[in-house]
């Protein structure tokens, strides 16, 4: 008798925004969606470098105020940081998440202007529910929302010229259709092509392990058994196999007597070199082309050796700073 194996299934994400009882909407369907991007930046070598080249072309070596008039204006942000260091965490918050936060300190004296701007962690904000008149009015700070009874939430007023209060959080993110609240980034497209990378390399650094010993499959020789006895080893058969991490396993059976021994059968991979050439082919041009790298060479990976030529490097950086730098330079110097 056969009992079939249903193994997980590759699904797409599910990028919610929900709002509940809570005061502030939930990002993501478990409110953990910035520790997502976070884990994608962690865990994909192709993604980070991608992520880190975009976030040094847009940050450039220092910032220069159009009017050389204003140039002190960009020399400290707050008692410990210039400008140019909240900047530089802005952009990489911004091109990561797709959204980026400032803790703005106002002036005792309102007619004077702004007094400190601090970055806020992304992945520690969440926004509060619009009002009747479609506003975001409150933002809440908490550094863990996996656990916000240990780490309970602060509350902060929207950036607002009209509220009182010296302390606010200011929020930018591009629109995003369907997204009230939060944006996505430019490269949310290549979300499966980005997780198909880190499986694929935990996948063979699984089956190193295992001394590339291939996966075994054993027919069973002495019966049924009971439906217990069944549902036991179907438990047991599924955990083993689920996942890139179980790849090169073994599968071991007792038996009553040697006449009764089991049948094993190798089971060779699915695919040959050439497929998954293949495939890290498709996945590095479907993440390059997320994040609008028009070649690999900006990384330094199409050929060992060689790097990217200045005129693409040019070209990147060009259409980065029409897109992300000139924008996030206007808010932190008006």
């Amino acid at each position: 008798m056969l009992d079939k194996i249903n193994f997980r299934q590759a699904t797409l994400p599910n990028f919610e925004e929900v709002v509940g009882r809570k005061e502030w909407v939930l990002w993501g369907q478990k409110n953990n969606l910035p520790q997502e991007f976070i884990n994608k930046f962690e865990y994909s070598p192709l993604f980070r470098a991608c992520v880190l080249s975009k976030t040094d072309g847009v940050n450039g070596q220092k910032l220069i105020a159009e009017d050389p008039k204003d140039d002190l204006r960009l020399m400290m942000a707050n008692p410990n940081e210039t400008v140019y260091d909240v900047f530089k965490k802005v952009s990489l918050d911004y091109i990561l998440t797709g959204n980026f936060f400032l803790n703005v300190i106002w002036k005792e004296d309102r007619d004077l202007g702004i007094s400190e701007i601090y970055h806020v962690d992304s992945s520690t904000v969440r926004l509060g529910r619009k009002d009747d008149y479609g506003r975001i009015t409150e933002a809440y700070v908490s550094p863990d929302w996996t656990n916000t009874r240990k780490y309970p939430s602060v509350e902060y007023p929207m950036f607002s010229i009209d509220n009182n209060k010296p302390s606010q959080i200011y929020h930018f993110s591009t629109y995003t259709p369907g997204s009230q609240y939060y944006g996505l980034p430019e490269w949310i497209g290549a979300w499966n092509s980005i997780n198909l990378e880190t499986e694929t390399r935990n996948y063979w650094l699984s089956n190193i392990q295992n001394g590339l010993n291939p996966s075994l499959f054993i027919s069973l020789n002495n019966g049924q058994g009971t439906a217990e006895e069944r549902d036991e080893v179907y438990s047991q058969l599924k955990d083993m196999y689920e996942g890139s991490d179980r790849a090169g396993g073994l599968m071991v059976s007792w038996n009553d007597s040697k006449e009764n021994a089991p049948e094993i059968t190798p089971i060779n991979p699915n695919g040959t070199d050439t497929a998954w050439t293949v495939v890290s082919e498709f996945i590095q041009q479907d993440i390059l082309s997320s994040m609008k790298i028009s070649s690999p060479m900006i990384l330094g990976i199409k050929t060992p050796g060689q790097l990217g030529g200045r005129d693409e490097i040019k070209t990147a950086a060009d259409h980065f700073l029409r897109t992300v730098v000139v924008p996030i330079q206007k808010i932190l110097l008006n």
